[in-house]
Protein backbone atom coordinates (compact mmCIF):
# COMPACT_ATOMS: atom_id res chain seq x y z
CA UNK A 1 0.00 0.00 0.00
CA UNK A 2 2.85 2.40 0.78
CA UNK A 3 4.49 1.74 -2.59
CA UNK A 4 1.17 2.19 -4.38
CA UNK A 5 0.67 5.55 -2.65
CA UNK A 6 4.06 6.81 -3.82
CA UNK A 7 3.65 5.52 -7.39
CA UNK A 8 0.16 6.97 -7.77
CA UNK A 9 1.33 10.37 -6.49
CA UNK A 10 4.23 10.32 -8.93
CA UNK A 11 1.77 9.71 -11.78
CA UNK A 12 -0.64 12.39 -10.57
CA UNK A 13 2.15 14.96 -10.52
CA UNK A 14 3.33 13.90 -13.97
CA UNK A 15 -0.15 14.69 -15.33
CA UNK A 16 -0.08 18.09 -13.68
CA UNK A 17 -2.36 17.38 -10.72
CA UNK A 18 -1.49 17.70 -7.05
CA UNK A 19 -0.48 14.60 -5.06
CA UNK A 20 -2.92 13.02 -2.64
CA UNK A 21 -2.05 13.60 1.04
CA UNK A 22 -2.29 10.71 3.46
CA UNK A 23 -4.98 12.51 5.45
CA UNK A 24 -6.78 15.00 3.19
CA UNK A 25 -8.58 17.89 4.80
CA UNK A 26 -12.34 17.97 4.43
CA UNK A 27 -13.35 19.80 1.28
CA UNK A 28 -9.82 19.96 -0.10
CA UNK A 29 -9.51 19.80 -3.89
CA UNK A 30 -7.03 16.98 -4.38
CA UNK A 31 -6.47 14.17 -6.84
CA UNK A 32 -6.42 10.43 -6.19
CA UNK A 33 -5.82 7.12 -7.88
CA UNK A 34 -5.41 3.39 -7.55
CA UNK A 35 -3.45 0.64 -9.28
CA UNK A 36 -5.42 -2.10 -11.02
CA UNK A 37 -4.71 -5.35 -12.82
CA UNK A 38 -4.46 -4.04 -16.39
CA UNK A 39 -5.92 -1.31 -18.55
CA UNK A 40 -9.26 -3.04 -19.11
CA UNK A 41 -10.04 -2.95 -15.40
CA UNK A 42 -8.72 0.61 -15.20
CA UNK A 43 -11.09 1.74 -17.97
CA UNK A 44 -13.97 -0.02 -16.21
CA UNK A 45 -13.12 1.72 -12.93
CA UNK A 46 -12.89 5.15 -14.54
CA UNK A 47 -16.25 4.71 -16.25
CA UNK A 48 -17.76 3.40 -13.02
CA UNK A 49 -16.93 6.77 -11.48
CA UNK A 50 -18.44 8.54 -14.50
CA UNK A 51 -21.66 6.57 -14.07
CA UNK A 52 -21.73 7.32 -10.36
CA UNK A 53 -21.51 11.04 -11.03
CA UNK A 54 -24.32 11.26 -13.58
CA UNK A 55 -26.51 8.51 -12.07
CA UNK A 56 -25.68 8.30 -8.35
CA UNK A 57 -28.52 5.88 -7.62
CA UNK A 58 -27.47 3.36 -10.28
CA UNK A 59 -25.64 1.12 -7.81
CA UNK A 60 -28.88 0.54 -5.86
CA UNK A 61 -31.69 1.19 -8.30
CA UNK A 62 -30.11 0.11 -11.59
CA UNK A 63 -28.84 1.99 -14.59
CA UNK A 64 -31.11 4.56 -16.27
CA UNK A 65 -31.77 3.98 -19.96
CA UNK A 66 -30.87 7.47 -21.17
CA UNK A 67 -27.06 7.34 -20.88
CA UNK A 68 -24.71 7.68 -23.85
CA UNK A 69 -20.94 7.23 -24.08
CA UNK A 70 -19.11 9.00 -26.91
CA UNK A 71 -15.86 7.44 -28.07
CA UNK A 72 -13.65 7.13 -31.12
CA UNK A 73 -14.30 4.10 -33.35
CA UNK A 74 -10.62 3.13 -32.94
CA UNK A 75 -10.82 3.02 -29.13
CA UNK A 76 -9.55 -0.08 -27.34
CA UNK A 77 -12.09 -2.91 -27.20
CA UNK A 78 -12.09 -2.75 -23.38
CA UNK A 79 -14.11 0.47 -23.56
CA UNK A 80 -17.07 -1.24 -25.22
CA UNK A 81 -16.75 -4.13 -22.77
CA UNK A 82 -16.79 -1.72 -19.83
CA UNK A 83 -19.92 0.02 -21.13
CA UNK A 84 -21.68 -3.33 -21.37
CA UNK A 85 -20.45 -4.58 -17.99
CA UNK A 86 -21.74 -1.39 -16.37
CA UNK A 87 -25.22 -2.23 -17.65
CA UNK A 88 -25.40 0.69 -20.06
CA UNK A 89 -25.30 -1.51 -23.16
CA UNK A 90 -23.12 -1.28 -26.23
CA UNK A 91 -25.99 0.34 -28.16
CA UNK A 92 -25.40 3.41 -25.99
CA UNK A 93 -22.02 4.00 -27.60
CA UNK A 94 -21.94 6.91 -30.06
CA UNK A 95 -18.86 7.23 -32.32
CA UNK A 96 -16.98 10.49 -32.23
CA UNK A 97 -16.52 12.15 -35.59
CA UNK A 98 -12.91 11.54 -36.65
CA UNK A 99 -10.50 12.55 -39.36
CA UNK A 100 -9.13 10.12 -41.93
CA UNK A 101 -6.58 8.85 -39.38
CA UNK A 102 -9.13 8.11 -36.66
CA UNK A 103 -8.40 11.15 -34.49
CA UNK A 104 -11.39 12.89 -32.90
CA UNK A 105 -12.54 16.16 -34.50
CA UNK A 106 -13.19 18.54 -31.64
CA UNK A 107 -14.93 21.29 -33.63
CA UNK A 108 -17.83 18.95 -34.36
CA UNK A 109 -18.22 17.79 -30.78
CA UNK A 110 -20.68 20.46 -29.62
CA UNK A 111 -23.02 19.56 -32.48
CA UNK A 112 -22.81 15.87 -31.57
CA UNK A 113 -23.60 16.62 -27.93
CA UNK A 114 -26.58 18.75 -28.96
CA UNK A 115 -27.87 15.91 -31.14
CA UNK A 116 -27.66 13.45 -28.24
CA UNK A 117 -29.53 15.83 -25.94
CA UNK A 118 -32.15 16.50 -28.59
CA UNK A 119 -32.85 12.76 -28.69
CA UNK A 120 -33.61 12.78 -24.95
CA UNK A 121 -30.33 11.19 -23.91
CA UNK A 122 -27.53 12.30 -21.58
CA UNK A 123 -23.82 12.03 -22.35
CA UNK A 124 -22.26 10.11 -19.47
CA UNK A 125 -18.68 10.39 -20.74
CA UNK A 126 -16.55 11.35 -23.71
CA UNK A 127 -13.46 9.18 -24.15
CA UNK A 128 -10.28 10.29 -25.89
CA UNK A 129 -7.31 8.18 -27.00
CA UNK A 130 -3.76 9.07 -26.00
CA UNK A 131 -2.75 7.22 -27.97
CA UNK A 132 -4.97 4.83 -29.95
CA UNK A 133 -3.74 1.26 -29.62
CA UNK A 134 -3.96 0.45 -33.33
CA UNK A 135 -2.54 3.68 -34.77
CA UNK A 136 -0.37 5.32 -32.11
CA UNK A 137 -2.13 8.64 -32.77
CA UNK A 138 -3.46 11.05 -30.15
CA UNK A 139 -6.83 12.76 -30.03
CA UNK A 140 -6.73 16.56 -29.48
CA UNK A 141 -7.00 16.39 -25.71
CA UNK A 142 -7.12 20.09 -24.91
CA UNK A 143 -9.84 20.84 -27.45
CA UNK A 144 -11.97 17.87 -26.39
CA UNK A 145 -11.38 18.58 -22.71
CA UNK A 146 -12.50 22.19 -23.06
CA UNK A 147 -15.75 21.09 -24.72
CA UNK A 148 -16.35 18.51 -21.98
CA UNK A 149 -15.71 21.01 -19.20
CA UNK A 150 -17.96 23.61 -20.84
CA UNK A 151 -20.77 21.05 -21.05
CA UNK A 152 -20.16 19.45 -17.63
CA UNK A 153 -19.43 16.07 -19.22
CA UNK A 154 -17.02 13.50 -17.80
CA UNK A 155 -13.77 13.54 -19.80
CA UNK A 156 -12.02 10.16 -19.74
CA UNK A 157 -8.58 9.77 -21.33
CA UNK A 158 -7.38 6.29 -22.22
CA UNK A 159 -3.63 6.90 -22.08
CA UNK A 160 -2.65 3.30 -21.35
CA UNK A 161 -0.03 3.36 -24.10
CA UNK A 162 0.82 7.03 -24.34
CA UNK A 163 0.85 8.54 -20.84
CA UNK A 164 4.53 7.73 -20.41
CA UNK A 165 5.24 10.46 -22.97
CA UNK A 166 4.58 12.86 -20.09
CA UNK A 167 8.00 12.00 -18.70
CA UNK A 168 10.06 13.62 -21.47
CA UNK A 169 9.98 17.26 -22.55
CA UNK A 170 10.17 16.30 -26.23
CA UNK A 171 7.09 14.05 -26.17
CA UNK A 172 4.99 15.71 -23.46
CA UNK A 173 3.30 18.12 -25.94
CA UNK A 174 1.53 15.10 -27.49
CA UNK A 175 -0.55 15.02 -24.30
CA UNK A 176 -1.27 18.72 -24.03
CA UNK A 177 -4.56 19.16 -22.18
CA UNK A 178 -4.52 15.81 -20.38
CA UNK A 179 -4.80 17.70 -17.09
CA UNK A 180 -8.37 18.68 -18.10
CA UNK A 181 -9.49 15.05 -17.82
CA UNK A 182 -11.67 13.75 -15.01
CA UNK A 183 -9.93 10.38 -15.24
CA UNK A 184 -6.73 9.18 -16.90
CA UNK A 185 -5.71 5.56 -17.48
CA UNK A 186 -1.97 4.78 -17.53
CA UNK A 187 -0.40 1.33 -18.02
CA UNK A 188 2.90 0.73 -16.26
CA UNK A 189 3.42 -2.59 -18.04
CA UNK A 190 3.82 -0.87 -21.40
CA UNK A 191 6.29 1.99 -21.79
CA UNK A 192 7.30 1.94 -18.11
CA UNK A 193 8.51 -1.65 -18.60
CA UNK A 194 6.88 -3.12 -15.49
CA UNK A 195 7.01 -6.88 -15.89
CA UNK A 196 3.48 -7.68 -14.63
CA UNK A 197 0.06 -6.25 -15.48
CA UNK A 198 -0.19 -2.96 -13.64
CA UNK A 199 -2.38 -0.02 -14.64
CA UNK A 200 -3.34 3.15 -12.82
CA UNK A 201 -6.70 4.86 -12.89
CA UNK A 202 -6.16 8.45 -11.84
CA UNK A 203 -8.82 11.00 -10.88
CA UNK A 204 -8.48 14.78 -11.00
CA UNK A 205 -10.93 15.06 -8.09
CA UNK A 206 -10.57 12.56 -5.23
CA UNK A 207 -14.33 12.67 -4.71
CA UNK A 208 -14.75 10.88 -8.04
CA UNK A 209 -12.56 8.09 -6.67
CA UNK A 210 -14.67 7.95 -3.51
CA UNK A 211 -18.04 7.66 -5.28
CA UNK A 212 -16.76 4.83 -7.47
CA UNK A 213 -16.21 2.71 -4.35
CA UNK A 214 -18.95 4.00 -2.06
CA UNK A 215 -19.86 0.86 -0.11
CA UNK A 216 -19.87 0.03 3.55
CA UNK A 217 -17.34 -2.52 4.79
CA UNK A 218 -16.86 -2.45 8.54
CA UNK A 219 -13.73 -4.61 8.43
CA UNK A 220 -11.79 -1.98 6.47
CA UNK A 221 -9.62 0.42 8.45
CA UNK A 222 -8.37 3.63 6.87
CA UNK A 223 -5.52 5.94 7.77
Amino acid sequence: AAIEFVVVNWMLEAIGWGPQPRRPEAGAEISAGVLTHGGSLANLTGLLAARARIAPTAWVEGVPDDLVVMVSPVAHYSVARAVSILGIGSNAIRPLECDQWGRGVADRLDAQIDAVRASGKRVMAIIANACATATGLHDPLREIGEVCNANDIWFHVDACHGASALLHAQTRPELDGIELADAVIWDAHKMLQVSALCAAVLFRDHRSFDIAFAQQASYLAYG
